[in-house]
C-alpha cells in the first residue's frame, strides 16, 4: 500500500485461521505492518518507523444466508517513530473491542457495518472510535 499524502509505503502481511462450529465462525489473523521511511518528512527530516505487529479475534454467527453478525477483539503493539534517528517515545499498544455485521443482498453485492472502540491504550496511542460501512459487488 502507498500513501502518497505519508510519502511512504507500507507492506501489511496476514496470516488467518478460521473454523466453523455449527452457525458460527471462530476466527483469529495475525499481521504486521511494515513501514518504509519517508525522506521527504517536514523540515527536510526523515521518519522511520518500527514494526506495528497485532493479532484479532472475531466470534461470527450466521444468522440466515444472507446475514452475519460477530463480536471482534484486537491487540496491537509496536510502531514507534524515530525522526532524524531520535527515537520518539510514542510506542503504541492498544485494545480494541467491536462489534459487525455483514449482510449479502444478491450473489454479487453486499456489505457490511463495523462499530470499533478502544479499551485500552498506553499514553502514547491513539484513542480509536471508528464506524465503517463497507459495499462489495462482484462481477
Amino acid at each position: 500500500m502507498i500513501n502518497i499524502g505519508a510519502n511512504r509505503w507500507v507492506i501489511k502481511p496476514e496470516i488467518g485461521f478460521g473454523h466453523p462450529i455449527g452457525p458460527t465462525w471462530l476466527e483469529i489473523n495475525t499481521w504486521v505492518s511494515l513501514f518504509g521511511d519517508n525522506d521527504d518528512y517536514p523540515g527536510d527530516s526523515k521518519l522511520e518507523q518500527k514494526p506495528l505487529y497485532a493479532v484479532e479475534g472475531h466470534y461470527s454467527y450466521t444468522i440466515n444466508r444472507g446475514l452475519w453478525a460477530s463480536l471482534d477483539a484486537t491487540y496491537s503493539a509496536g510502531g514507534e517513530t524515530r525522526v532524524d534517528g531520535v527515537d520518539q517515545d510514542n510506542q503504541q499498544e492498544n485494545v480494541l473491542l467491536g462489534a459487525s455485521m455483514g449482510f449479502m443482498l444478491s450473489p454479487q453485492f453486499g456489505g457490511l457495518i463495523a462499530y470499533t472502540d478502544s479499551v485500552s491504550e498506553c499514553n502514547k496511542s491513539p484513542d480509536v472510535n471508528t464506524w465503517t460501512l463497507r459495499l462489495n459487488y462482484a462481477w
